[in-house]
């Protein structure tokens, strides 16, 4: 996402998705499919739609970093969950597990 959001508007690409985590919050909610080969399908057929994106704008008098993000932040809690959540229990219950790690 940072290095679409860093050029010019009229020489943006549309961004396509293929969704290959265990959660895929973001693909669900927007409609997208979850299987690989379906998604590819759909970045090539699907139109193009605006969603929104985070800027975030951080640092110190005369230095300052911008990041841009979709979908959601989590101030390190996300990664800490995703990391500590064991691969059997994300291919056993997908996102959920997350929800049994994160409580």
């Amino acid at each position: 996402m940072n290095g679409l959001m860093r050029l010019p508007h009229d020489r943006r690409p549309a961004l396509g998705i293929v969704p290959l985590g265990s959660a895929n919050d973001f693909a669900t909610s927007v409609g997208l499919p979850l299987e690989p080969a379906a998604a590819l399908a759909a970045a090539r057929e699907l139109s193009a739609y605006p969603i929104d994106v985070v800027r975030v704008t951080a640092g110190t008098e005369g230095e300052t970093a911008t990041s841009y993000y979709i979908n959601m932040t989590t101030g390190g809690f996300g990664a800490e969950v995703t990391s500590s959540t064991p691969k059997t229990l994300k291919r056993l219950l997908g996102g959920g597990a997350y929800s049994v790690m994160g409580r």
